[in-house]
């Protein structure tokens, strides 16, 4: 959600007036003889606090929002992670073209039917050779039905299937379906749903780009004719005609993941990011507003405490991108409040790296953030909340944990350090 302008003005002249007022005195703050000239004679010290000002943390499950995903994940890691994917071509050619004036001929015959995917090697985990089998999953359940999709996954089913070697399934492939299942959708104007799992010797992931990446979507292809006449093969791209009356949810659920596998258990003292399918963490702080209003914010930093986690990927560096919650106070619900976020960079907000299997104090700069909260308070009264995501939301198994507010030790919980300035009259006297 982009910041407004209005707003956006008024946190620049808190900072510049904050940055000012400091840089004035940067070579010792508890020194009034550092510079003379705007602080003669006052002394402007430094205090640090230490706040257990967490008073709400929870981990939410569910990113991407089915299909929302920028990528399908389709894989077999045992008892890790088991996905499958649907993708939806519920609009299908039924007339073709030869050369004029034999224009809208009815489509009688299909040849050469195969649907191709666009593998992207970051993500995908493949050491032995694999066979992606292709199955007709079209059913009336309702959309939400994921098990109804999943029961269509058997033998009669089946429609397609291909062999791939390592090498070969990191890049563009092509699973031939079968023709006169094709025929038989094209002739009766029925919906082709396809879904696609994996097998392999070996435990295997495959990252297949989404209807989101554009022309990497998946693609529907067959040749109308047999005839070697210049009539060119028929693409179809996925289309989602359910549910009925909602055409931006029929829109996202033109193609997306099915996770057969539950999340992993976080216990009572643990807090989630990433994993499949991903969790975010909300933490809201109720920080004293006498801190916001009667000081200087110097620094303010947030502690964390990792939690070594043996999830699949972890040895895997995973970006965790802190964002501002600019949800109003007035929204409870906190899953929502996760989903209304500042843009990554706004508000200064640092960015951490590490693997789920590492331990330890991590830090997260909010400072900036902490000066905001009292700067737009009046006009916008916003939670006083960020969440924390994976940068690879919905595209890598990694999951990092950190120690939630109910950690068996106060160094272990969720802490906030505030270094400030009690405020001072820079007046000249």
């Amino acid at each position: 959600m982009p910041v407004h302008p209005a707003r956006r003005a008024l946190l620049a002249v808190a900072v510049a007036l904050t940055v000012g007022a400091l840089g004035a005195c940067t070579e010792k703050l508890d020194s009034g003889a550092a510079c003379p000239a705007l602080c003669p004679g006052q002394t402007v010290p430094v205090r640090d606090t230490m706040l257990d000002a967490v008073v709400v943390d929870t981990s939410i499950l569910g990113y991407p929002a089915k299909g929302d995903e920028s990528f399908l994940i389709v894989a077999d890691r045992g008892s890790d992670l088991q996905a499958s994917a649907v993708v939806r071509f519920d609009t299908l050619s039924t007339k073709y073209n030869k050369p004029l004036p034999d224009t809208g001929l009815a489509i009688t015959e299909v040849h050469d039917s195969k649907v191709r995917l666009i593998v992207d090697s970051l993500g995908s985990r493949i050491t032995a050779p694999i066979t992606l089998n292709v199955y007709d999953v079209n059913t009336t359940a309702p959309d939400d039905d994921d098990a109804a999709v999943l029961a269509l996954f058997t033998s009669s089913r089946l429609i397609g299937s291909a062999t791939f070697t390592a090498a070969q399934a990191k890049d563009t492939l092509f699973v031939p379906l079968s023709d006169s299942a094709v025929l038989n959708k094209v002739v009766n104007k029925q919906r082709l749903r396809l879904g696609f799992r994996v097998i392999s010797s070996a435990p295997v992931q495959l990252k297949i780009n989404s209807t989101a990446g554009g022309a990497l979507a998946p693609q529907l292809s067959f040749d109308p004719t047999v005839t070697t006449d210049s009539v060119a093969a028929l693409t179809m791209s996925p289309r989602s005609a359910t549910p009925v009356g909602l055409p931006t949810i029929a829109s996202s659920l033109r193609d997306y993941t099915i996770y057969t596998t539950g999340p992993r258990s976080l216990g009572g003292d643990a807090l989630s990011v990433g994993g499949l399918p991903a969790r975010r963490t909300y933490l809201r702080f109720d920080v004293p507003q006498g801190l916001l209003d009667s000081t200087t914010i110097v620094r303010a930093v947030l502690l964390l405490t990792q939690r070594p986690n043996a999830s699949p990927d972890a040895d895997t560096v995973i970006k965790i991108v802190p964002a501002a919650v600019l949800a109003g106070t007035d929204l409870t619900d906190i899953a929502r409040s996760a989903n209304v976020l500042a843009p990554d960079s706004a508000f200064g907000v640092t960015t951490i790296a590490y693997a789920p299997k590492d331990s330890g104090l991590r830090v997260i700069e909010l400072g900036l953030l902490l000066r905001s909260w009292r700067t737009i308070a009046g006009r916008h009264p916003t939670q006083h909340a960020v969440v924390l995501r994976s940068g690879r939301e919905g595209e890598s198994a990694g999951e990092v944990r950190f120690f939630s507010t109910n950690a068996p030790a106060d160094t272990l919980r969720p802490r906030l350090r505030v270094t400030y300035v009690p405020r001072v009259d820079f007046g000249v006297p």
